[in-house]
Order: C-alpha cells, then structure tokens, then sequence
C-alpha cells in the first residue's frame, strides 16, 4: 500500500505529497529516499549512517519485527 501511495505523493507533490510528507513518517522515508535516491534506512537526514541515534531506530526497527513474528506465529497457531 505504501508503494502505492509513493507513487501518487510523487506524481502530486502538491497537495497529496505534502499531506503524505505532514502525516505519515513512513510514507515520508519513502519519499526522502526516491527524492535523494539512497535507500538505505533510516535516512540520512534523520540520522547519518553509524551515527548512535541510526543504530538505536535500527535497533528499534527489529524489536518491533520481533514483536510482529510473535504475534504472527501466535495467531497462526491458534
């Protein structure tokens, strides 16, 4: 869904990529990095590569995959 509206927030940057970049922190990385062609995460202009703050969302990120997996096998077993 989020490539979706990647799409359309670059095809209508004026009113639906603004509304995107205000509202939606994902939908704003993705544009951040179609716009500066880097796709790595998190972006650089929220925190540089080996930076503290990078490895503490990307170590973020994984704790909320983690939880994600548990609660997937969860449901899939009962």
């Amino acid at each position: 869904m989020f490539i979706i509206l990647t799409l359309y927030s670059a095809h209508n940057p004026g009113v639906l990529g603004s509304l995107a970049w205000d509202e939606y922190p994902t939908l704003r990385s993705f544009l951040e990095m179609c716009i500066t062609n880097q796709f790595v995460f998190p972006p650089p202009t929220i925190a540089p590569p080996g930076s503290e703050q990078a490895e503490q969302l990307k170590a973020k990120e994984q704790q909320i995959r983690e939880a994600e997996r548990q609660a997937i096998l969860l449901v899939q077993i009962v």
